[in-house]
């Protein structure tokens, strides 16, 4: 299931850890907690 970054004006549509940070998108640069949040809605 891809986990599109949930932040406005994002278009990010999948969290690819980044090669350094792996908390860190390497797309969109936001951190995973934007990502995760989607699917912990969805869950609900």
């Amino acid at each position: 299931m891809a986990i599109r970054c949930t932040l406005v004006n994002c278009t990010c549509e999948c969290f690819q850890p980044g090669k350094i940070n792996l908390r860190t998108c390497d797309q969109c640069k936001h951190g995973w907690v934007a990502h995760e949040t989607l699917k912990s809605w969805l869950q609900l």
